[in-house]
């Protein structure tokens, strides 16, 4: 996913509308956002998450707080994305759900609408959702993982120590399965051990019954590991 076009209202830190054109930095892959802290850096990724998924890039922060304070209440907070994915282009079209003042106070619903390449027009947050994650091929969950890293945690990486990275990757990844897959592969292992140890009781306790004379017998016999093709 290539952003494009983004567009801010009322939204974060930005109380009237700013537009963010990716289109200037050309064929950039690689760049910085930087700015004093509260400038708005994070707002820039939750409105890029928002528009979306309508979550924002990290799973602290709530829809229904992204409208700025700053603004006032007769304005909507929205967000727009132009953006394009294996050289399709689509604008998708999002609100938040909040309040906003005209004659009286009323919700103004949560809403989404997404345009595809070809014009076809969908709307509806469960429709637009569904679609973003048909074309992106990710849900929001993987999108956070694989994508877009919160800043929060990104800090908390570079800072922990080394154990506490574990448990930071393990959170970013969901590498809860994997734990599962790890512990029960110990255990199998453990079950193995124990049974091998088990019948290597059994068969030293059978081959100390035979008595012989013949010293190459009596080598096997007390051999380490026992080739019991060449005993029987």
């Amino acid at each position: 996913m290539k952003p494009i076009v983004l567009t801010m209202n009322a939204f974060g830190p930005y109380a009237g509308e700013t537009t963010l054109d990716f289109r200037v930095l050309g064929n950039t892959r690689l760049f910085l956002i930087t700015g004093p802290t509260g400038a708005g850096k994070t707002s820039i990724f939750d409105a890029i998450a928002f528009a979306l998924y309508g979550k924002a890039s990290s799973a602290s922060r709530e829809s229904e707080n992204f409208k700025s304070q700053h603004a006032d209440d007769t304005t909507l907070c929205f967000v727009k994305l132009q953006f394009s994915v294996r050289e399709k282009n689509y604008f998708i079209e999002r609100y938040p759900k909040q309040l906003r003042l005209g004659i009286a106070y009323r919700v103004f619903p949560a809403k989404a609408v997404l345009t595809l390449d070809d014009g076809t027009i969908i709307s509806g947050v469960d429709s637009v959702n569904a679609k973003i994650q048909e074309i992106l091929g990710l849900d929001y969950k993987q999108f956070r993982q694989i994508v877009m890293l919160p800043q929060g945690e990104f800090q908390e990486l570079l800072e922990a120590e080394s154990s506490k990275k574990q448990d930071i990757f393990r959170r970013i990844f969901d590498t809860k399965l994997y734990d599962q897959v790890t512990r029960r592969l110990g255990q199998m292992c453990s079950e193995l051990e124990s049974n091998l140890s088990e019948y290597k009781t059994r068969i030293q306790l059978s081959l100390g019954q035979i008595e012989t004379d013949d010293p190459v017998l009596q080598q096997l016999i007390l051999a380490p590991y026992p080739d019991l093709s060449q005993i029987t």
